[in-house]
């Protein structure tokens, strides 16, 4: 995930945080995280874009992507597939996907591993979850119902 966040955003590679903030019941911000650059990858910029050419098209029914049955009608998701064998049988292949959205201003990476599979529909879902409730006004009231604090 962070390598391929850092091919969306032109090199710049962050440490993975799980929590951005924790937020008391009355509001109050206990740990407010904030993104920690971790490396930079400095090459040309053709690399960067011929790698996210590829990564759209492997959601491309057009190009023959790779999962693009996953990704009909959508042109916002740019991913990369792969698929791991533990052994000779079929059934026995571990499907892994990292994607990325949107594409022009790129907000999530999303990675998939599921056993047994070659790709699944899972990280469409999810980002398009994100996406249609990361513009909604974050609440920083919690119900007292929830609330693990006395």
């Amino acid at each position: 995930a962070r390598y391929a966040s850092a091919i969306a955003n032109g090199g710049i590679v962050y440490d993975a945080q799980i929590v951005d903030k924790i937020i008391a019941p009355d509001g109050t911000v206990v740990l407010d995280k904030q993104p920690v650059i971790a490396n930079r990858i400095n090459t040309n910029e053709a690399y960067f874009a011929a790698i996210k050419r590829g990564m759209e098209d492997v959601t491309s029914p057009e190009e023959n992507g790779t999962a693009a049955k996953f990704y009909e009608g959508v042109k916002y998701i740019a991913a990369k597939t792969g698929t791991s064998q533990r052994t000779k049988l079929d059934v026995e292949n571990n499907a892994w996907q990292v994607a990325y959205a949107p594409l022009e201003d790129p907000q999530i990476v999303v990675v998939a591993y599921v056993q047994n599979a070659y790709t699944s529909p899972m990280i469409r879902t999810t980002i398009e979850y994100y996406l249609n409730h990361m513009n909604k006004t974050e609440s920083t009231q919690m119900s007292g119902d929830y609330s693990l604090a006395d």
